[in-house]
């Protein structure tokens, strides 16, 4: 899984220590250890490269005093190690009192042998370097032996420019010290500290601030200076390189400001990275994979070699889209062509606390978060662990023509700020939704409850007839008697039914007397007292017989009993009858038909009812605090909305403050009502569109007045918003759940970007007025500001002149790049080229396939090439290069 974590990702700092002394300076302290012969000599050097390591040196450079004897062999160990070492010499100028110290590094491939030569030509001939270990001056001047150095292939550094007596400001004064200041090849100085704790003129002349040195700045380095290995590295500069050669130091030394930082000066920054990507399957770059640059990182390639691919398929495995119909069905149709169903892709990320996860995605589904072990975390998704920035072609353009899309982005840069907010007003839009449905419940219980109780006044009506001529009382009465009846007729039941149970009984009950037979008694040893046991059981059957026969004449004389009662009950319910059955004869007469059924019905739907009266009057309790709940939520959601909107406006007041001189921004509450205007406009009210928009855009319009005032009917919407009765009687058609999502709905605030189109007279003008190539000038200005998120952009240099692209583009890169990682596809040189891009990542195709070609920073003369051929204003770009930095 990491196997493309381990290819070169371009230029990084490293750090190195660009002076150190051997042990032929008769100063330098072995303690201890001797070198006279090789073997020592060696053990002597296993202790350079150990200390070396002990500092984290991967750059080095061997400057003895006009010698080279120790050279070759420090090259070799050091090199086994991994370590880079830059063959040098320190040379004595015949300049000031002392001589001023010139350091001159080479190529690590230089010969020591060549080395030596050039010794010679700088004016210390073999017999003319060491006089009993000191050290003699050059026969040349510093600018003589740095023309020598040049032409050697070398570079020139000033040694302890400002410490020592031999140093180039304190070992020279006036004239002198300025012609070898100003000299071009001269590239760095070295100084024991940092730029700003110089003393003032020193910094002055170094920051390019002296007019009598040309106003030159120049590469500053901090190094040990070592006479001792315990000294090597106590001293050390960060240089960024992906090119360990003479050349990639030479161009690092004259864009300093880009790739050198001394200790005191550099910051750990810390923020989420894209570490690499790779893809497997038949996906356009199948089997090919980048390891990504914490930086400024450039894809260029002719056309049709994937450098949108790599883009749109990282935001893929994100999880995330374009914005804009037309970007989603090019990015959909993208995925289609070059990333086949059954393509993987996978993204090594690290958030901006150090903890690495991977990020993989098969097409069509989903994407999965693993640990750095591999283990799949379940849960998490990509925007979890981060979310980049990215914006494919044109889609800066499309930002530009929306202002939706221009809040969005503008919201990006206050997140942190918004995202509490916006997880409140979630809740508060969940407690409306469900607020919403609880309202349409109750109401609906109560319009259910409130038709069953419309039936109440005719059935408590027809109870109230029947009552007038005592039917009620001669009906309980029947009733009565109709219940007695049922209870004789249960008990002579219960009665049969205990008589058949004691017949069941009876045959259960008779204990078999034959269980001990005569035969089996004249075998037995206890044969008598089995005997006596046999007559019991005999005397025993003869007890339970006797005991039934006796339950049974009691059961029928109970029998007997209660049809003897019941017959006398019978003469009261037959004259009960008569009596019921005349009056049922009165009331037919009468034309009263009487159904004791239906009465029977009726009262007990009567009963069911009357408690309903107190569940109405519940649920309408209920309903009443629901709206209570719904106005005190409307007014929550109301300012929490209007909460945004301040935070809103302190930002972008601050935004502008940093733009000052480039952009205007401001925001405007509730602002975009065009998208008010297409919502109501989908309600089928019927009212044109222009009266719609007349009336979200009056100054007192308010939709949580508005829906309330629908509520209250056609006549308040006609009188307070002065719209035709008809369209009044429309909008007060509208359904409760339309009212809903109508008083909920979202008014966007708006923002106002303009664009100083005056330069340093500053003329502004609103983003809708621009045209596309300053629209986008607008935009890209927005999304080049300081934000954590890696930005990945496909070729932001569309639709924008050159100046623009090394006026904003370039300067914004450099200065942000170490802060925040830029991933970026682009046919325009000035961005890799001027922008010092830490990796350029060449794309090139086949057969319809694509792959890595090859990857590194401009320091590395292998890129030079395909920069120049590939990118648009390629040579040029180098050329402006020149003109700028000097190389």
């Amino acid at each position: 899984m990491l196997d493309f974590l381990n290819s070169p990702n371009g230029a990084n700092y490293v750090k190195a220590d660009l002076h150190i002394h051997t042990p032929v300076d008769k100063n330098f302290k072995l303690n201890g250890l001797n070198c006279s012969s090789e073997k020592e000599k060696l053990a002597v050097v296993e202790k350079y490269v150990e200390q070396f390591k002990s500092r984290d040196l991967k750059i080095v450079a061997i400057t003895e005093h006009n010698d080279v004897t120790w050279l070759e062999m420090i090259r070799r160990v050091a090199e086994n190690e991994g370590i880079v070492v830059f063959p040098g010499v320190e040379i004595s100028t015949n300049n000031g009192k002392r001589g001023i110290h010139i350091l001159a590094l080479f190529d690590p491939s230089f010969p020591t042998e060549r080395l030596d030569h050039m010794l010679t030509a700088a004016g210390l001939p073999p017999h003319k370097r060491l006089d009993n270990g000191n050290v003699l001056l050059s026969s040349l001047t510093a600018n003589e032996v740095i023309k020598v150095v040049n032409e050697y292939g070398g570079i020139c550094i000033a040694a302890h420019s400002v410490d020592n007596n031999s140093g180039l400001f304190k070992g020279c004064e006036g004239d002198t010290c300025a012609e070898i200041y100003t000299n071009p090849d001269l590239l760095a100085v070295e100084i024991p500290g940092g730029r700003e704790e110089l003393a003032a003129g020193i910094k002055n002349i170094i920051n390019g601030k002296d007019p009598q040195y040309k106003n030159r700045d120049i590469a500053c380095l901090n190094s040990s200076d070592a006479r001792s290995i315990d000294a090597i590295g106590s001293r050390f500069t960060y240089i960024k390189l992906s090119s360990f050669t003479i050349e990639g130091l030479k161009q690092a030394f004259l864009d300093w400001r880009s790739r050198i930082r001394l200790p005191v000066e550099k910051t750990d920054f810390y923020f989420p990275k894209i570490l690499g990507v790779k893809w497997e399957g038949g996906a356009f770059l199948g089997g090919s994979g980048i390891h990504f640059n914490n930086n400024l990182n450039c894809l260029i390639g002719g056309k049709g070699t994937g450098k949108s691919f790599v883009l749109e398929t990282i935001r893929y495995a994100f999880g995330q889209e374009p914005i804009g119909k037309d970007h989603k069905n090019a990015f959909n149709s993208l995925l289609r062509d070059v990333f086949k169903p059954g393509s993987k892709i996978t993204v090594a990320v690290e958030d901006e606390h150090g903890t690495k996860y991977f990020i993989e995605r098969t097409y069509p589904y989903g994407p999965v978060v693993s640990n750095s072990s591999g283990e799949v975390i379940p849960g998490l998704a990509p925007g979890d662990v981060f979310a980049p920035e990215i914006f494919g072609q044109k889609e800066i353009y499309e930002i530009s023509r929306h202002e939706d899309f221009q809040l969005s982005l503008m919201d990006s840069f206050y997140r942190k700020e918004l995202d509490n907010l916006e997880e409140e007003e979630r809740l508060i839009l969940k407690l409306l939704r469900e607020n919403h449905v609880n309202i349409e419940k109750t109401s609906d219980i109560i319009c259910r409850v409130e038709a069953r109780l419309s039936e109440l006044p005719r059935l408590q009506e027809t109870i109230k007839r029947l009552k007038q001529y005592r039917v009620a009382d001669k009906f309980a009465e029947k009733k009565a008697y109709d219940k007695e009846k049922i209870l004789f007729e249960r008990v002579q039941q219960e009665i049969e039914q205990c008589l058949r149970n004691l017949e069941a009984v009876k045959s259960e009950l008779e204990i078999n007397p034959e269980i001990i037979q005569a035969a089996d008694l004249e075998k037995l040893p206890n044969a008598q007292l089995l005997s006596e046991v046999k007559t019991l059981l005999a005397n025993l059957n003869k007890g339970i017989a006797s005991t039934l026969a006796g339950l049974e004449r009691q059961i029928v004389h109970s029998k007997q009993e209660v049809e003897g009662i019941k017959n006398r009950w019978k003469q009261l319910f037959d004259r009960q009858e008569e009596k019921y059955n005349e009056l049922l004869r009165e009331l037919q007469a009468r034309n009263t038909p009487f159904d004791p059924h239906e009465y029977v019905a009726t009262e007990e739907k009567i009963t069911k009812l009357l408690p309903l009266n107190q569940e109405l009057e519940k649920y309408r309790e209920q309903l009443r605090q629901l709206k209570i709940f719904r106005e005190v939520k409307l007014t929550e959601l109301q300012e929490n909305r209007r909460k945004q909107h301040s935070v809103r406006v302190d930002k972008v007041r601050e935004l502008s403050e940093k733009l000052a001189g480039v952009l205007k921004i401001s925001v405007e509450y509730e602002g975009c009502k065009e998208f008010l205007v297409d919502h109501m406009s989908q309600l089928k009210t019927k009212i044109p569109r222009e009266v719609l928009r007349n009336l979200v855009t009056r100054d007192d319009f308010n939709l949580f007045e508005f829906v309330k005032t629908i509520r209250l009917g056609p006549e308040k919407v006609t009188e307070k918003y002065n719209l035709s009765p008809g369209y009044s009687q429309n909008l007060c058609r509208l359904d409760e759940t339309e009212l809903f999502a109508l008083e909920t709905y979202k008014v966007l605030d708006r923002i106002t970007i303009e664009l100083n189109v005056g330069g340093k007279n500053p003329v502004y003008k609103a983003i809708d007025k621009l045209s596309i190539g300053q629209k986008c000038t607008a935009i890209l200005t927005l999304i080049l500001l300081k934000n954590k998120m890696p930005l990945l952009i496909d070729q932001p240099e569309d639709d924008l002149d050159n100046k623009f692209v090394y006026d904003e583009i370039v300067k914004t890169l450099r200065k942000e790049k170490e802060k925040r990682q830029f991933i970026i596809a682009t046919h325009n040189a000035n961005i890799p080229v001027l922008g010092d891009a830490e990796q350029i990542i060449v794309l090139q195709a086949s057969n319809d396939k694509g792959q890595v070609s090859i990857t590194g920073s401009i320091d590395d003369n292998q890129i030079k090439e395909p920069v120049e051929q590939i990118l648009e204003g390629g040579k040029q770009a180098f050329q402006l290069r020149k003109q700028k930095y000097g190389f």
